[in-house]
């Protein structure tokens, strides 16, 4: 019977795993669910999302403008995404787990900085979007600082699976040639992302007095 009648019927497909020669141990089945039940797991979902939508408006409704909303969102989930990924990129001895840690203090920070000590009046902040970047530089510095702390705890990753991905670490495909005019100096990446900062900071200056 092919894959395709199996999906229909919901019946497991099964494969050798070729990493283990012909050891039946090493026979692995995947269980596929048939079409109605994809279908009724997506109409789930579906609904579940919809009404989570509805119920964020009201929250929404709560500020001044969806502008401040948006920022209060960013400062709370973005900026600790950011910098779980900025040290991931460039240190290789990052982990999982203080990756993981760090998302969750950085986020736990901004909130607290958000609700706790700006809605309570502990700091008198003039407006939302001034408690946003506070929000945000907090979660970033508490982020990074939980992440790098953990990492000195937990086992890092093997180097060969962080080939590619982590900055100093060659590519598995570096051998390949690049393609004509890829070695032009201006499509040098160094020189790209320095243009784009010095860019950046011309634009910022003449708004900034």
């Amino acid at each position: 019977m092919g894959d395709r009648a199996r999906l229909r019927r919901g019946q497991p497909r099964c494969h050798r795993d070729p990493r283990h020669g012909g050891d039946r141990r090493a026979v692995r089945c995947l269980v596929d669910q048939s079409d109605a039940y994809y279908l009724r797991f997506g109409r789930l979902i579906t609904a579940i999302g919809v009404l989570a939508s509805i119920g964020t408006a009201f929250i929404a409704a709560s500020f001044s403008n969806i502008m401040s909303y948006l920022q209060t969102l960013f400062s709370f989930f973005n900026v600790p995404m950011f910098v779980v990924f900025i040290i991931g990129m460039f240190w290789k001895r990052a982990s999982m787990k203080s990756g993981v840690w760090g998302l969750v203090a950085g986020t736990t920070a901004a909130m607290v900085n958000y609700f706790v000590i700006y809605k309570q009046g502990v700091i008198d902040i003039p407006t939302d979007q001034g408690a946003n970047f506070v929000s945000a530089i907090v979660g970033f510095v508490a982020g990074a600082v939980v992440m790098v702390a953990v990492t000195f705890f937990t086992a890092p990753k093997p180097e060969a699976e962080l080939a590619g991905l982590v900055y100093g670490t060659e590519s598995p495909d570096a051998e390949e040639a690049p393609a004509e005019g890829d070695n032009a100096w201006y499509r040098k990446p160094a020189l790209l992302g320095w243009g784009a900062i010095v860019l950046a900071a011309l634009c910022y200056v003449p708004y900034s007095f």
